[in-house]
C-alpha cells in the first residue's frame, strides 16, 4: 500500500499535515475523509488508514488546528479561532482528495469532537459531495456536563480571545479497555489536553445545534455508540438517533467505551463500518 505524509495549509494560513494512505494493488473503492477528535494527531491513525487501505478504501485524515505537531512546535494546543475554520478545512482537505484521487467517491467520517464537526458540516452545506457519513461517539454532549457558571465564565474569556486554555483531564482509563493501548496514549508526546476556552464553548454549542438540526440530515449515517462511553454522552446519541431520518443507522456497542474502533470490540466495530461505507 502507498502510506505518506505530507504538509498541508489549512485556513488562515495554519501549518498542518494530512496523513494518506492507500491501497496499491487493489482498485480503491473510495476515499475516506477523517475527522479526529480533541487532543489526537494523525500519526494516531496510522495503523486505522491501513486497515481501510486492506479493505480497498484510500485513507486521508489531516491535524485539525489547535492539534498535531505543528500546533505543538508552534505552542498553540488546543488553540482555534472560529468553529468555522473546522469546517473549512474540510473543505480544503476535500478539495486536494479530488485532486489526487479524482472521480472517487469520499466519505466522512467524524470521532469524538470531529463527530460533532462532520455533522455539523453537513448541516452547513447539505449539498456537500459526500456520499456517506460516519460519526463514531460524537461529542453532542460531555458524558459529565460541567456546571453551568464553569460553561458562562468559559464563554465570557474565550470571546475575548481564543488563547486562554486548560487542563481537560480526561481520565485515559475510559478511552479504551486495554491498559497497554492506555499506556501507549499516556507516553504519547504530540497528544495533548489543552482545551481552548473557546474551543470548547464553540464545540458544546454546536452539539447542541446538531441535536436540534438531526432531520435536517439527509446523507446516509452510520453512528457508532459504546453504551459506557465516559467520556462524550451515549444518551445524545441515542437522542440524535431518534430524532433523525431513516437514513441514520444506530449501532450501540454494549460495554463499549469512547474509541470503539481500538476498543474490546474493535473487530465487529470496524467489520460494520467496512460493511456501511461499502455499501454492503
Amino acid at each position: 500500500m502507498s502510506y505518506s505524509i505530507q504538509d498541508f495549509t489549512l485556513t488562515n494560513g495554519c501549518p498542518s499535515r494530512l496523513l494518506i494512505v492507500s491501497p496499491d494493488n487493489v482498485p480503491t473503492n473510495a476515499v475516506i475523509q477523517f475527522v479526529y477528535g480533541f487532543g489526537e494527531h494523525i500519526e494516531m491513525f496510522e495503523e486505522f488508514g491501513r486497515f481501510f487501505a486492506e479493505n480497498g478504501f484510500a485513507f486521508v485524515v489531516h491535524d485539525q488546528q489547535g492539534h498535531g505537531l505543528r500546533a505543538k512546535e508552534n505552542h498553540t494546543q488546543g488553540i482555534v479561532s472560529t468553529y468555522q475554520d473546522f469546517l473549512d478545512d474540510i473543505t480544503l482537505v476535500r478539495k486536494k482528495i479530488d485532486a489526487d484521487f479524482q472521480n472517487l467517491p469520499i466519505i466522512l467520517f467524524g470521532f469524538s469532537m470531529g463527530g460533532n464537526i462532520v455533522l455539523n458540516y453537513l448541516l452547513t452545506y447539505p449539498d456537500a459531495p459526500y456520499i456517506k457519513t460516519v460519526a463514531q461517539s460524537p461529542w453532542l454532549r460531555l458524558a459529565k456536563p460541567q456546571p453551568k457558571l464553569a460553561d458562562f465564565l468559559a464563554a465570557a474569556i474565550g470571546k475575548l480571545t481564543p488563547k486562554p486554555t486548560l487542563n481537560a483531564k480526561l481520565d485515559f482509563e475510559k478511552i479504551m479497555h486495554d491498559p497497554k493501548s492506555v499506556a501507549v496514549l499516556r507516553a504519547d508526546n504530540i497528544y495533548h489536553m489543552r482545551m481552548g476556552l473557546r474551543l470548547y464553548t464553540e464545540v458544546r454549542k454546536h452539539g447542541e445545534f446538531a441535536l436540534a438540526h438531526a432531520a435536517q440530515i439527509h446523507v446516509p449515517l452510520l453512528l457508532l455508540q459504546g453504551d459506557d462511553d465516559a467520556i462524550v454522552s451515549p444518551q445524545a446519541t441515542y437522542e440524535f438517533a431518534n430524532l433523525a431520518g431513516t437514513n441514520v443507522q444506530l449501532v450501540k456497542i454494549a460495554d463499549g467505551y469512547h474509541a470503539l474502533h481500538v476498543d474490546t470490540d474493535a473487530e465487529m466495530v470496524r467489520d460494520k463500518i467496512v460493511h456501511f461505507v461499502d455499501g454492503k
